[in-house]
């Protein structure tokens, strides 16, 4: 190979390698964003819960416990985490896909929810992620809560002087979860359950459980 071939064979090389990276550059940012939300869950202390939370098919939170903050405002136990996870394929790309599966600590009775939710309905957010207050109750009740839009602009500008209420959390989603047709987990089972989950107080979920829960929404089905 003479001196002009080699140059030639040098530039063909050259263009190749730079075409390649333009390219895997474009496909790279065509690449969907990431979906996130930052999510709080609670339960009332007499009626604790073990659940999993899924959405758009990637676990989030496996095995964890529920076990206080129903009655708060914002309805949570005081600490969000804040999860990452695929987007479904257009066009259902702005939606989250949720299903819950819980177990009643003192019953052993086993439910699941599903919700079907859609980034688009709350631009306030501006794409950085959904704030979900999820909140468990007894037979089978699950609701999800969402900051309202005045709401979360008077937080992020800090000029609120009054205490949220309820009413600044409106319902995205409610259901009454119909008991899942299993067998109810026996006691040794759930001991056996919390005993895997780090950081659980037995003691304190059994000092608890003679408190007492706000009327049921929810009425108990019937084996």
């Amino acid at each position: 190979m003479n001196g002009y071939e080699m140059f030639l064979a040098r530039v063909f090389f050259a263009l190749t390698v730079s075409l390649c990276t333009t390219l895997t550059t474009q496909a790279m940012s065509r690449q969907p964003v990431p979906m996130s939300v930052s999510y709080a869950v609670g339960a009332y202390r007499a009626s604790p819960v073990i659940y999993k939370l899924t959405i758009n098919g990637q676990v989030l939170s496996f095995s964890s416990v529920a076990a206080s903050g129903a009655s708060r405002v914002p309805p949570d136990n005081g600490r969000s985490i804040v999860a990452y996870f695929p987007r479904l394929p257009a066009p259902d790309d702005t939606r989250l896909d949720i299903k819950v599966e819980w177990t009643e600590i003192w019953s052993g009775q086993r439910y699941q929810a599903k919700a079907l939710l859609n980034e688009e309905h709350y631009p306030w957010f501006e794409g950085k992620g959904l704030r979900l207050n999820m909140i468990f109750e007894d037979h089978g009740g699950f609701a999800i809560r969402i900051i309202s839009e005045e709401r979360w602009k008077d937080a992020v500008t800090m000029s609120s002087t009054t205490l949220p209420t309820l009413e600044d959390y409106p319902i995205a989603f409610e259901t009454c979860a119909p008991r899942q047709k299993l067998p109810a987990l026996s006691e040794a089972e759930i001991s056996e359950q919390l005993s895997a989950i780090w950081g659980v107080d037995v003691e304190r979920l059994e000092a608890n459980r003679n408190r007492s829960l706000p009327p049921s929404r929810c009425v108990a089905s019937e084996d």
